[in-house]
């Protein structure tokens, strides 16, 4: 790993156990009312904003190519740059004193740590999986393909909306098993698949890898693919995941085979 790649990745660590850290803490000392509607409290709004914060601070600098830089205080300058000067409808309008306080805490926070940081902090940087996040340039091509190839137009997706020109299963990812998603992974895998990419309903866009992939996905809207547009794997807070390309297709199915009557099947 390189100096400019281990700060990229110091960096990316800070933003993730910051965020991590936040959201436990809301989690634990939450004062605000659940009911009868979901309210919150002065002490509330000093904590989830923090986690958000660094959240938007996280999409910035995940915006950056750490390979496409030399100078180490360069690479420093940019990353604070991207961080600080990138919003989300998180915090873009804060309702109040306290939140704009918090959120502008975070990112002081931030700016310190980064500023702080020399050429000898990043020797033996654990790595992380891959994780760039697609300009609007690169995005508005990877989606336009994906429409055109799978119909995916950003919006739900096989069986929830039927839109693909192509066969697709589904299953419902209850009966998908630890063993069956590693399973994927090393099918991905052997077939030369390293780096994907991760289209979403919240608009960030992203390369990946397989170490990041999931065949489960909870939280948004979100089809995972590669520069080919073979295959496709699609995964909705529904908890369905939809399968598209026939190698893959194939796969499943002889994967399933003493389990056909769940693909494709809600019940």
């Amino acid at each position: 790993m390189t100096k400019v790649e281990g700060l990229h990745t110091l960096v990316r660590t800070y933003c993730i156990n910051a965020i991590a850290f936040w959201k436990k803490e809301y989690a634990e000392k939450r004062t605000g009312s659940d009911f009868p509607e979901y309210t919150y409290s002065d002490s509330d709004y000093n904590l989830f904003p923090r986690y958000n914060a660094v959240d938007a601070i996280l999409k910035g600098v995940e915006l950056i190519v750490p390979g496409e830089y030399k100078d180490f205080k360069t690479l420093k300058r940019d990353i604070i740059g991207a961080g600080l000067q990138n919003e989300t409808a998180f915090t873009s309008n804060p309702d109040n004193e306290i939140e704009e306080n918090a959120i502008q805490d975070e990112r002081k926070k931030f700016k310190m740590y980064v500023e702080a940081l020399k050429e000898t902090d990043v020797k033996n940087v654990q790595p992380l999986p891959l994780r760039r996040r697609l300009k609007s340039g690169e995005k508005l091509t990877v989606r336009q393909m994906l429409q055109e190839v799978w119909g995916y137009d950003g919006d739900y997706w096989e069986p929830l909306g039927k839109k693909s020109p192509r066969e697709t299963v589904f299953l419902l990812s209850k009966y998908i098993t630890d063993s069956d998603r590693s399973f994927i992974r090393e099918l991905l895998a052997l077939k030369g698949v390293r780096h994907l990419y991760e289209v979403n309903d919240t608009g960030d866009d992203y390369e990946t890898d397989i170490e990041s992939f999931s065949a489960s996905y909870h939280d948004h809207e979100v089809m995972y693919f590669d520069e080919t547009y073979k295959w496709a794997i699609y995964g909705s807070h529904e908890e369905t995941i939809t399968f598209g390309g026939d190698w893959l297709i194939n796969s499943i199915k002889e994967r399933f085979k003493d389990r056909l009557e769940l693909l494709n099947s809600w019940n």
